[in-house]
């Protein structure tokens, strides 16, 4: 159903961690939003939202896979209307020393981190071309601006490098057609995957490198992420915004 009042966004990798939170974010915000995540793992998060009284859909999305992408963008189009907001989370990490990383992992995270952005930016930016308006939020990383924290992820920092320029290119391209292109650059987010991949006293030793005390948490890129897709940023475009607790400054 076309509900041209409210505006459609697509969340990718939404099933779970900031993707999710940006999703709720944002249906606080009015939108009618799509969470787009792989096989069927968006469908319980969409509902527990739905169950929240927000409007929101779920639908299935492989961000590496062209057809994958072009008929996600299709469902929620035909459903609703096209994506005036796209947020392009959805990202994986294979942590490994450089000469112990495989070609096959190296090849899986640019798929993802980089590619996967700019097949769903390509599949959603001729409609926000067409209506005159649109947001397109890439969730970047502090390891794409400065040294990594462990140095043992070259793939993962690789490919958040590459969507600065992508971001770049992509707010001068559409620029003129309303279009505004930014990124959100967090720092260390307290998730469950980052309590699961590290011992208290690993999260304590990162903690102390932070000048506010604490990890950002994921509601805090969530709420960056809603501001950079309202009218009140229709100026900021082809910027990185640093969202990491004073862990990096620039």
């Amino acid at each position: 159903m076309n509900r041209p009042h409210q505006r459609v966004a697509l969340v990718t990798g939404a099933a779970r961690g900031i993707g999710l939170e940006i999703a709720a974010e944002l249906a606080r915000s009015g939108m009618l939003v799509a969470l787009a995540d792989l096989g069927d793992s968006a469908a319980e998060a969409a509902q527990a939202l739905q169950h929240s009284g927000f409007e929101v859909m779920s639908v299935t999305m492989d961000v590496t896979d062209e057809p994958s992408v072009a008929h996600a963008v299709a469902t929620v189009t035909r459903r609703w209307a096209a994506p005036a907001v796209l947020v392009n989370n959805a990202g994986i990490s294979r942590p490994a020393a450089t000469l112990d990383t495989g070609l096959d992992d190296w090849n899986q995270v640019l798929a993802v981190n980089l590619t996967g952005p700019f097949l769903c930016s390509r599949a959603c930016l001729p409609a926000m071309q067409d209506a005159g308006w649109g947001r397109v939020v890439m969730i970047s990383s502090f390891n794409a601006k400065s040294a990594p924290v462990n140095g043992d992820n070259a793939s993962y920092a690789a490919s958040k490098a590459g969507l600065t320029g992508l971001i770049h290119n992509l707010a001068v391209e559409f620029g003129p057609s309303g279009i505004t292109v930014n990124g959100i650059a967090p720092g260390i987010v307290d998730t469950a995957l980052l309590r699961q991949a590290h011992t208290p006293e690993r999260r304590a030793e990162l903690v102390r490198r932070l000048p506010v005390g604490r990890f950002t948490t994921p509601a805090e890129i969530a709420a960056t992420a809603a501001f950079l897709v309202s009218d009140g940023a229709a100026s900021i475009t082809g910027e990185i915004v640093n969202v990491n607790g004073g862990l990096y400054f620039d």
